[in-house]
């Protein structure tokens, strides 16, 4: 019998650092791009409203689920997307062997995606792919192992014809004609080529590209829509136009007085042209049709890392031509009155020509970045009042997502509150919102060559306790973000804190096995005792019985509970495995263990005395465990095998296992304290939230205490027992709706 699945509510993550990674979908609601070795399709998210808007209302938008694409062994390094949205198709980097690409095909009209075609011809690394405008056929383009370039048919799955790329260098991106089905470019190092497969003797030949004087490396590519001008953009901060039917080089256009760290990425536009900068800008050419020359409008930075992606909505804002005008403009005299002051503001420097918009000419523009963030901006084709092409910035924050680009290591979640959690991956701490899935603040600390290790929040959720691989303990204010109090050397690296609720003592482990007490006054930090009883690395710390018994698990297989009073160890247990994390029943009476061996103890804190263990249904180390409060009813375990799983604390069966995997190893999940959703992070940078079924029943379980108390106390009525009858009925299935008709909680 199957077990039910773990349903999946919100996902944070994006690997910007795949080239061209980001895609809009064609349908202009969905976004595609790779996550690990995972392709997701989910929707869009949604755009605040106004600078000051809490996140949780971004939440008043359903939306559908999220899809997950299943079938790389290794990470994704290359995605393309038809013109109709009918294909995907995704290359990945192997440490040996074939890299396969996969073409995944729309399925349920549209709404899903199948794997349908797996092809096998390179080696080490798929760099680039691209699709014709027909979806009749696939280009592709081997690593630096590799270094061939492939033309596949889609509908087969067969090679019509390779060949090995030019000697010069390594190429980069590859971009098929948008009127040739058999006619692509390629372009990377001291080489631009034009390749053209003939069916008839089935053979794929090329034709280089003539630069000149020029040696250029290319790092992207953009072909306008008549096929007679191909734009390169360079390392060198160059835009390079060469003609694609006589393959010779027509004009150059410099951006080194805007970018300096090279044109990452090209996009064709509407009467423009633009280009992603590898500082985190972007730029915006306009040109006129059948000329090559561009004419540089504005730069606008973005600042979150190099621009990788650049995907540009297919259809226009609105549908209605002219000025987008207030609401309480409805007569002709007040359009023509606002049309005047918005003249005279911006001849007299009182207004920003980016407030006046013409929907039918203005077209979103999402930019993904090599940190993981994702930016919305806005293009103007022809403004209303200027005539001229702009690109516009809303006057509020342009991020519309970001996530960790480096291996999660901890989550934290404050004591009473369920809505905000922490982060840690690299030289940052993230704070995000759970139910909007959206970051909220950022800490990071220099130099970027730090790891922070572990988190802790203290101070009932006002301070936010870090440790990390420089040795230094830092608190940080959770809201500001501000350096509260920071010890230097408290550990060769600190690998495990925790705070105790009075806000006066912190508890810390290290990579050398030391375990500290430290004081806390008036925000200055002191040492109070050391205690060595570990042998290796402390992983965990968690406190007992009001903060008066500590306990900590290491990678010398002990976990040892200390007498935190007086400093001392009370009891110790042993077992054959690398602990690698341990949580407390919320009574404080029995502790839970997990590590290399993949079993799942429960201990007796008292005596060190064991009361249950269990194997889980892995082969896999278990890295990361929580209990869930307040009740305790459930356990969530996850681990190397990139799976979570929920078992029930009483009996120890498994009773949910997740929807989905992650693509990487899973390195921390938490519940939140009310348990209504369990938290999983992974190496790959990846935030998955999701819904906990049981967490329902537990709050019908609390409703049906309150309402047997109210029914002692003489305050209950005939209408609230039909309200908890209800609520009891659909929550076990027993009622008309089953248990999906239970108001407060989704399957």
């Amino acid at each position: 019998m199957a077990l039910p699945q773990l349903p999946l509510k919100a996902v944070i993550g994006f690997a910007g650092s795949v080239k061209n990674g980001f895609h809009l979908h064609p349908d202009g609601a969905r976004r595609v791009y790779p996550l690990g070795s995972t392709v997701v399709v989910s929707p869009l998210p949604v755009q605040k409203a106004c600078a000051n808007e809490d996140a949780s209302a971004q939440e008043s938008q359903k939306l559908a689920p999220a899809t997950f694409l299943y079938g790389h062994v290794g990470n994704i390094t290359a995605l393309a997307v038809s013109v109709t949205g009918r294909f995907i198709a995704s290359g990945e980097c192997v440490a040996g062997g074939v890299a396969d690409i996969i073409i995944w095909e729309a399925i349920e009209n549209g709404s899903s995606y199948a794997l349908v075609k797996r092809l096998a011809l390179h080696t080490g690394q798929v760099v680039a792919l691209a699709f014709s405008f027909d979806e009749t056929h696939l280009a592709s383009i081997g690593g630096e192992s590799d270094r061939r370039v492939v033309m596949w048919n889609v509908n087969s799955g067969s090679a019509l014809c390779g060949s090995p790329a030019p000697a010069d260098g390594q190429v980069h991106v590859v971009e098929f004609l948008h009127h040739s089905n058999n006619a692509f470019i390629t372009a990377g190092e001291l080489a631009v080529s034009t390749w053209e497969y003939d069916a008839k003797a089935k053979r794929l030949s090329f034709e280089p590209v003539v630069l000149g004087m020029l040696k250029r490396e290319i790092l992207s590519i953009a072909i306008d829509e008549r096929d007679e001008f191909a734009y390169l953009g360079t390392t060198s901060a160059d835009v390079l136009c060469v003609s694609v039917k006589s393959r010779a080089i027509k004009e150059t256009f410099t951006l080194k007085k805007h970018i300096s760290r090279g044109v990452t990425t090209l996009h064709m536009i509407k009467n423009g042209l633009l280009a992603g900068g590898g500082d985190g800008s972007i730029s915006l050419f306009s040109r006129k049709p059948d000329s090559c020359v561009l004419k540089f409008e504005s730069c606008k930075v973005l600042n979150g890392g190099a621009v990788t992606s650049i995907s540009v909505a297919q259809s226009p804002q609105s549908n209605a031509p002219g000025l987008d005008y207030p609401i309480d403009c409805k007569s002709d005299y007040a359009k023509r009155r606002y049309l005047h002051e918005a003249f005279k503001s911006l001849m007299s420097g009182t207004a920003q020509i980016d407030n006046y918009r013409d929907g039918s000419e203005t077209f979103d523009v999402y930019c993904g970045t090599k940190t993981g963030e994702l930016h919305h901006l806005e293009y103007c084709a022809k403004h209303p009042l200027s005539k001229e092409a702009l690109l516009l910035v809303k006057p509020f924050d342009t991020r519309l997502d970001s996530a960790h680009t480096n291996p999660i290591t901890s989550i934290a979640f404050p004591a009473q509150n369920s809505q905000h959690f922490a982060t840690s991956a690299g030289a940052e701490i993230r704070i995000w919102h759970a139910d909007a899935a959206k970051e909220l603040s950022r800490i990071v600390i220099k130099p970027s060559t730090i790891t922070c290790l572990c988190l802790s929040y203290v101070n009932d959720g006002q301070l936010l306790l870090s440790g990390w691989d420089d040795g230094a303990i830092r608190a940080h204010n959770s809201e500001s973000g501000e350096l509260v109090f920071m010890a230097s050397n408290a550990h060769d690296a600190v690998t495990a804190i925790h705070g105790t609720r009075d806000y006066a003592t912190i508890i810390t482990g290290g990579s050398e096995g030391n375990v500290r007490v430290w004081n806390i006054r008036n925000d200055i930090i002191t040492l109070e005792a050391s205690m060595k009883e570990h042998r290796s690395t402390v992983n965990a710390i968690i406190t007992l019985r009001q903060d008066s018994m500590a306990v900590t698990a290491s990678d010398d297989g002990s976990c040892v509970v200390w007498d935190v009073a007086r400093r001392v160890r009370k009891v110790s247990f042993f077992g054959s495995t690398y602990f690698k994390t341990l949580r407390a029943h919320p009574e404080g009476t029995q502790i839970v263990t997990t590590g290399t061996d993949h079993k799942i103890t429960w201990w007796d804190p008292e005596d060190a005395s064991i009361i249950r263990v269990i194997d889980a249904p892995t082969e896999a180390e278990l890295s990361s465990l929580d209990i869930s409060t307040p009740d305790g009813a459930s356990i969530a375990v996850a681990g190397l095998d990139r799976h979570l799983r929920i078992f029930d604390y009483e009996s120890g069966e498994l009773t949910h296992v997740g929807a989905v995997s992650h693509a990487a190893p899973i390195t921390a999940c938490a519940f939140a304290p009310r348990a209504d959703v369990v938290v999983t992070a992974a190496d790959d940078g990846a935030i998955f939230i999701w819904r906990n079924p049981r967490a329902a029943f537990a709050a019908l379980e609390r409703e049906k205490e309150t309402h047997v108390r109210r029914v002692l106390t003489g305050e209950t009525t005939i209408d609230d027992d039909a309200t908890i009858e209800n609520s009891i009925e659909n929550a076990t299935g027993d009622g008309p709706h089953g248990p999906h008709g239970a108001p407060s909680y989704e399957y």
